[in-house]
């Protein structure tokens, strides 16, 4: 690899590639290296614990900043999953 980073480029840019067919592993996969949250957090996840407007993600009760991309990436996921429940 000419880069120490290019396997990270190459795993985001799959993820983010994958997300038209697969959007939950997609935007989990995302979650967890954008915020090293482990699986379990991410999958209790619900809604109501992301305010994308203020961007922030409360983990308990710890808030978690979003930086914009996350949020387009949230806002993204939440319209083609919508009526698929809360978390």
């Amino acid at each position: 690899m000419a880069n120490n980073h290019d396997w990270a480029l190459t795993v985001i840019g799959d993820l983010l590639d994958g997300f038209g067919v697969d959007p939950e592993a997609s935007i989990l996969g995302l979650l967890t290296l954008g915020y090293g949250q482990p699986v379990p957090v991410l999958l209790q996840a619900q809604w109501s614990d992301f305010d994308l407007q203020a961007r922030v993600w409360w983990v308990g009760d710890e808030p978690l900043p979003l930086t914009a991309p996350f949020v387009v990436l949230l806002k993204r996921y939440r319209r083609c999953c919508a009526g698929r429940g809360d978390h």
